[in-house]
């Protein structure tokens, strides 16, 4: 379990990342495992660290609601919340959405 301090760094670290690159035209993409660049990766870290505490019922209220100021972040919370087997059938209708709210414009990702 992470410091608050270290809680505080990471969260500065992943605020400054989405601010360079989470944009909607751009998916609203996360940092990813696999990401070309280290610090890329520990803020993947960083984020699943943070999934996990939530659906251990271990993240305090206050962490959950800095996480959900940044952009994506109760989206990316309301998926944590589907059961593994269900999220197909939850991302098919996000994407039915998105679709219905863009003029019948596919996602470009």
């Amino acid at each position: 379990r992470s410091c608050r301090w270290l809680f505080q760094a990471n969260l500065q670290r992943l605020a400054a990342w989405m601010a360079q690159g989470y944009t909607a035209e751009r998916g609203g993409r996360f940092p990813c495992r696999r990401g070309s660049r280290p610090d890329e990766r520990r803020l993947h870290g960083f984020l699943d660290e943070q999934r996990r505490d939530y659906l251990r019922g271990t993240m305090t209220e206050s962490r959950r609601q800095q996480l959900q100021s940044l952009p994506g972040m109760r989206e990316r919370f309301e998926l944590w919340d589907v059961p593994r087997r269900q999220r197909f059938e939850w991302l098919a209708r996000a994407v039915q959405d998105w679709v219905t709210s863009h003029a019948g414009a596919l996602p470009r990702h």
